[in-house]
């Protein structure tokens, strides 16, 4: 069964803060006078629903069109549910209960519940949103071989109100160490 993961892509949603949102521009339209409605779509390769791959932080890691078709095909996800509030991080003794499950995982599909404020407090969801922590993401990486990728349900692995340990956390769950 395939199932899809994304957000609607559309203007203005919310995003990383600084980082540009989508936006089309109209290139020939019907109503004055051209054959056919055409559009320029500009997108933000880390706006909405969006992949990181090893390349984003890891100097040495593959980009995306490197990786192996393979790599984004999941037979065994697992979501789990972890509450977080904003600015919290995930550690790995919010995991450990369920380290048996994550284990025969290919996909780790973590469902905070903050997903439910990005319409109703963006810049909340934006700026404030939880987090992994540095901890964790080493913790995945070593503990979970199986796990090919791991899918959050707020902006990013990392917060922006902590983007210290958001780099490291990236690194490590990119690779680089």
């Amino acid at each position: 069964m395939l199932q899809l993961l994304s957000y609607t892509i559309k203007a203005n949603g919310p995003t990383w803060p600084g980082n540009p949102t989508c936006y089309l521009t109209e290139q020939t339209s019907i109503k004055n006078g051209d054959i056919a409605n055409t559009s320029m779509i500009h997108l933000f390769n880390h706006y909405g629903t969006h992949i990181d791959g090893p390349l984003h932080f890891n100097p040495n890691g593959s980009s995306l069109d490197h990786l192996a078709l393979n790599h984004f095909l999941y037979e065994k996800p697992f979501l789990m549910d972890v509450p977080k509030q904003p600015g919290q991080k995930i550690e790995p003794h919010d995991l450990e209960e369920k380290a048996t499950y994550i284990s025969q995982a290919d996909l780790l599909l973590i469902r905070t519940g903050f997903w439910k404020i990005r319409e109703s407090s963006p810049d909340v969801y934006e700026k404030n949103g939880p987090a992994v922590s540095s901890c964790c993401a080493q913790y995945l990486r070593d503990r979970f071989p199986n796990l090919k990728a791991i899918a959050l349900d707020f902006v990013s692995l990392a917060s922006y109100s902590d983007t210290t340990d958001g780099d490291l956390s990236h690194q490590h769950m990119l690779g680089m160490y």
